[in-house]
């Protein structure tokens, strides 16, 4: 992985939060804290290997009931918008959620993705990712536009992050952001789950964001 990396830990994709969400519209998209208030609201979330992804259109029909959670939050903040302080929460606390302009992501093979504002707007933020650790480069390899990546002699700062499209997508599933200059607005929209131990609440929903 890389210095500064989290390891792999168990799978808990989202089938189970697109089915059973009230906030936000399924594969249609919504914001990360949708999923957040579906995993307080369920009290828990099964693994990808009990609740696997079907490859149908939604059906509105959650069967989280039917399934053994095995992860719990007890709640989710958002971190500031400092690429400092979420470099210092990464490495005391763990992954972190953050939601970035998925434009350069589409050609991406290999590389620290080097952007400038104009090549990916850090605004137009629409695709969210796990981020798992960061580091240091001193040569980058590339084989697209220099807006994807950018070879250099000196030491380049980067984010390690984990996409949703598969291993065999970029770097084994994982590509790399410039760090230090908010690269397609990862600093936006910083969200962590809290985590202590298996929390029972009781049966008051937790409302979606209006």
């Amino acid at each position: 992985m890389g210095p500064g990396a989290w390891p792999p830990t168990l799978s808990l994709f989202g089938p189970e939060l697109v089915d059973c969400t009230r906030c936000g519209n399924g594969c249609e998209g919504g914001f990360i804290w949708d999923a957040f208030i579906t995993v307080l609201n369920n009290s828990g979330l099964a693994s990808e290997k009990d609740y696997p992804y079907q490859g149908k259109v939604r059906t509105h029909k959650c069967q989280a009931k039917k399934h053994k959670n095995v992860a719990w939050i007890q709640d989710f903040i958002m971190l500031p918008d400092c690429e400092m302080k979420i470099a210092r929460y990464l490495a005391t606390e763990g992954p972190i959620t953050v939601t970035i302009n998925m434009k350069l992501l589409q050609q991406y093979q290999t590389g620290v993705i080097k952007a400038t504002s104009n090549t990916c707007d850090p605004h137009l933020v629409d695709h969210s990712v796990l981020l798992v650790g960061f580091g240091k480069s001193k040569s980058v390899e590339g084989r697209r536009a220099e807006a994807v990546s950018s070879k250099s002699r000196h030491s380049i700062p980067y984010w390690i992050l984990k996409n949703s499209w598969g291993a065999s997508w970029g770097e084994k599933g994982y590509f790399r952001l410039h760090r230090g200059s908010n690269t397609c607005g990862i600093t936006k929209y910083p969200l962590t789950a809290r985590v202590t131990h298996p929390v029972k609440r009781k049966q008051q929903l937790v409302s979606c964001p209006p």
